[in-house]
């Protein structure tokens, strides 16, 4: 499986390597062949279709998609991707900024937080919200069309809490 990090025009690497972490956690804890690094993709770049899981990661503002950029990720999650959003803290200008390009992207998918007894939550180990740096906001967000969630957003550091140094040092506390 291979994930592809999407670039957008505001700052979309700030955890440059918590993918690679994500990926070897995931190999390690599952029977999933994941490719060892994720790749960096343009919404609107060749990529993009080979990527069944992509990764929308940011802090501070976050510009407008472009109109070709909206029109190929909503063909991408129609056709079976899927969008994970990941956002440092729930006040940060990123949380909005993604939202409005999902509500931009699928504006007809019903945007809200998943439910206590979804799938997400008790696939592999039971849950009860979303676990990374912080926890001012455990809550996992959805988008979802016919019944198939294709965005995810957590705002609480997931990918923070995975970041690590190549030597394995956490990056932040």
């Amino acid at each position: 499986v291979g994930v592809g990090q999407l670039k957008h025009p505001g700052t979309w690497d700030a955890r440059p390597e918590a993918l690679r972490r994500l990926l070897w956690e995931t190999g390690r804890r599952t029977s999933i062949d994941v490719a060892r690094d994720a790749t960096a993709v343009s919404p609107t770049g060749d990529q993009l279709f080979r990527q069944p899981l992509l990764v929308l990661s940011g802090q501070g503002p976050m510009p407008a998609l472009s109109d070709d950029a909206r029109a190929r990720l909503a063909r991408h999650l129609r056709f079976g991707g899927l969008l994970y959003i990941d956002a440092p803290a729930p006040d940060d200008p990123f949380v909005e900024n993604s939202l409005r390009e999902v509500r931009a992207i699928l504006p007809r998918a019903d945007v809200g937080p998943l439910k206590d007894d979804h799938v997400l939550f008790r696939s592999f180990y039971l849950l009860d919200g979303a676990y990374g740096r912080t926890r001012d906001d455990p809550r996992v967000y959805g988008a979802f069309l016919q019944g198939r969630a294709v965005v995810l957003q957590t705002r609480c550091d997931v990918l923070g809490a995975l970041e690590r140094d190549r030597f394995g040092t956490w990056r932040f506390e």
